[in-house]
């Protein structure tokens, strides 16, 4: 009896060092929810635009009002970084391309 104890617990240690030295395999695949109706696509995220609602000049620097929020030069508004403020535009950077947001015209 104890032979086969003994056979039996090699038999284990063996089957364990081999599964644990092999390589587990990974699944990539994304898991969906079995509830989920057939047609369902997931809609995007937009990013939220970046209005410039105004621009005017404080302390000899220009600053400006963006989705209602005052910035300067260096702040961040979402994921954009202000680069420069002039009197009618606004340039930032976002993910290292630069965009220009432009003051509307006065209709007066």
């Amino acid at each position: 009896m104890n032979q086969f104890f003994g056979v039996s617990r090699a038999l284990v240690s063996v089957m364990l060092a081999v599964t644990i030295g092999m390589p587990m395999a990974v699944s990539a695949e994304v898991l969906q929810d079995p509830t989920r109706p057939l047609m369902y696509q997931v809609k995007e995220k937009k990013k939220p635009a970046l209005t410039l609602q105004a621009i005017y000049e404080r302390s000899g620097f220009n600053e400006a009002v963006i989705n209602g929020r005052q910035v300067k030069v260096g702040d961040r508004v979402h994921n954009a970084r202000i680069s420069k403020i002039t009197q009618d535009r606004v340039l930032y950077v976002e993910d290292g391309v630069t965009h220009s947001l432009r003051l509307r015209a006065s209709i007066f």
